[in-house]
């Protein structure tokens, strides 16, 4: 075995992570954010689920959360869609509809005030 080898970690089939499952789109601009309620002892939540959950412990977006995980942003969003079941992560839109136009408008409205 060289170096190399020993250090990489073992490879496991996206299908084996998620058991075959597909998740609904997630918009990879979502903000994704722990909720703070911990597993309850009847929910067996696998090492890349912990692994999710913390990475969320910070409101970011699905993309930072995929790409900080290291794992295929397919087994991210099913992972992310059984802490959303488990009431441990939330999902919010995007601020993607949000223009400088927009925002420049509501400012101006306030400053009116």
């Amino acid at each position: 075995m060289t170096e190399d080898e020993e250090d990489e970690e073992p490879v496991v089939r996206s299908y084996a992570l998620t058991r075959g499952r597909v998740a609904g789109e997630i918009d990879l601009t979502a903000i994704v954010a722990a909720t703070g309620i911990e597993p309850s002892h009847r929910v067996n939540l696998s090492l890349e689920h912990r692994r999710l959950l913390a990475l969320a412990g910070v409101a970011r977006p699905l993309a930072d959360v995929a790409s900080d995980s290291n794992l295929p942003i397919g087994v991210v969003r099913v992972l992310i869609s059984d802490l959303v079941e488990h009431q441990m992560i939330e999902i919010r839109p995007s601020m993607r509809g949000v223009t400088e136009g927009l925002l420049r408008e509501v400012i101006n409205g306030l400053r009116a005030l």
